[in-house]
């Protein structure tokens, strides 16, 4: 009796090609989230770093600026209570990668502009932001999906949305 072993047969290879096409593109699909959650994470980090903030200059006898900076191809969040200078990057958080471009209304926060970083601060008397632009100012996380985060400059509020921004 003679064994005709001759290897796989037409129907598993394609068995196995449809199967890793399936794994291929699953894997794919979940890597196009990953820019996503960037996006919104950025976002969250920015806008609870303001609530942060807030609690920062309520409690401390120090007043505590916010920064958030461009700076190695990434975003960055730092407080500090030097008012004249952002702190290292060794003191601070990264929010976003280079795939992120944050706006300050309307403007570019990038390493090597006009705008490399935003400062922010809180009155303490009354909670309203200091060091924004106007009454409303905006930062704008742009991604695979889109942030806005709208500070009332009088009373200190801010709110975070998903929202289409066009380019």
């Amino acid at each position: 009796m003679k064994n005709h072993n001759e290897g796989f047969s037409l129907v598993e290879f394609i068995v196995v090609i449809a199967i890793l096409a399936i794994f291929t593109g699953v894997g794919i699909s979940a890597f196009s989230y990953v820019g996503l959650a960037n996006a919104s994470k950025c976002s969250y980090k920015i806008d609870s770093g303001l609530t942060k903030l807030k609690s920062y200059n309520m409690s401390d006898a120090d007043k505590t600026y916010m920064y958030i900076m461009h700076k190695n191809n990434g975003y960055y969040l730092a407080y500090s209570t030097n008012p004249s200078s952002p702190p290292s990057l060794s003191k601070a958080e990264h929010i976003g990668n280079g795939s992120l471009l944050i706006k300050y209304d309307g403007t570019n926060i990038l390493e090597g502009s006009s705008l490399e970083y935003v400062k922010i601060g809180i009155n303490k008397k009354d909670g309203s932001f200091v060091y924004t632009s106007n009454p409303i100012t905006k930062i704008t996380i742009l991604g695979k999906s889109d942030y806005l985060i709208t500070m009332v400059q009088s009373t200190g509020k801010h709110v975070r949305e998903q929202v289409n921004v066009d380019i």
